[in-house]
């Protein structure tokens, strides 16, 4: 058996360990936004409850988009069979999607370079700057709570 049909047989595997990474770096990142808006207004004097400061991280641009190359493939094909529409109802994730999308798209139209999808699918991802971090209200209060909890880091007053 060839190492590719060894990763084609347990790609879940692979695609699983690599999602977590990504969620704890996204975690991570999500905090060191916090930290920053706490700090900010901590040296001005100010107090800013805890849902302001999760409001406003959740609204600043994320360092990454935090996906998979293969999670974002397959999400990409499947807005491009529906012509670009991301769905009557769109999640938070379907507007991830849809932005790395349209970002590809706009990088083919522009660039002979990057003439498949998965050329500008992968520039996208490498590039990062993603427009928000795209996660709930619910998410980022959890994120919050469970680094309080596990290190003791970003602890704030209770609104």
């Amino acid at each position: 058996m060839k190492k590719t049909d060894s990763y084609r047989k347990n790609r879940h595997l692979f695609i699983d360990r690599t999602t977590a990474r990504c969620r704890a770096r996204r975690n991570a990142d999500f905090i060191a936004v916090c930290q920053r808006i706490v700090d900010r207004n901590a040296a001005s004097g100010i107090y800013v409850p805890l849902r302001m400061v999760l409001r406003e991280a959740l609204s600043s641009a994320a360092p990454d988009y935090y996906i998979t190359y293969e999670v974002a493939l397959a999400r990409i094909y499947a807005i491009a069979a529906r012509n670009g529409r991301i769905g009557s109802r769109p999640s938070i994730r379907r507007m991830q999607y849809a932005e790395i999308y349209r970002r590809a798209c706009r990088l083919r139209e522009t660039s002979a370079f990057f003439d498949t999808m998965e050329k500008a699918v992968a520039h996208v991802l490498l590039s990062g700057n993603a427009s928000a971090f795209f996660i709930s209200y619910d998410t980022a209060r959890r994120i919050f709570n469970s680094s309080c909890r596990s290190c003791g880091r970003l602890c704030m007053p209770r609104a």
